[in-house]
């Protein structure tokens, strides 16, 4: 197998990000391991001392460079991402105050819903209460 960078400049910033996200999680990875395996013995590596948890993460980094280097350098994947960066080029993205105006919308429903909750919570355990199906000012479970 030829190892190499497969059609370089095409779709550069989608391959970052890609390369980024699974370097983020292989090194996630490498840290858990060598907090898992750093409790057991250390080992000898030409006079220096290793833990297993530095050799296990290390290995680990070593695999996730690989990997994210193959898989970045894919055919499809480098199709994939070439595609999908064309595609966000076509989308018309709203503006600051669209999106100011959208969020105000969205947090006045939240706040009206939370009203109307409210209110129906009240009003029904007020009623219920004093049918003296549920006691006022007190949990459920506690007669």
């Amino acid at each position: 197998m030829r190892i190499q960078i497969y059609n370089k400049e095409e779709a550069a910033n989608s391959r970052i990000f890609l390369g980024a996200a699974m370097a983020a999680v292989f090194l996630f990875g490498a840290y858990e391991s060598w907090s898992a395996w750093s409790q057991y013995a250390f080992f000898g590596f030409f006079g220096f001392p290793v833990s297993w948890g530095s050799a296990v993460a290390g290995v680990f980094v070593l695999a996730g460079t690989f990997a994210t280097f193959v898989v970045i350098n894919t055919p499809k994947v480098v199709d994939f991402c070439s595609t999908v960066e064309s595609e966000l080029r076509k989308v018309s993205w709203p503006t600051g105050k669209q999106v100011m105006n959208a969020t105000i919308v969205v947090l006045a429903g939240i706040f009206l819903v939370t009203v109307v909750l409210v209110g129906w919570d009240l009003c029904l355990s007020t009623a219920l209460s004093y049918l003296g199906i549920y006691p006022r000012g007190g949990s459920v479970g506690s007669r």
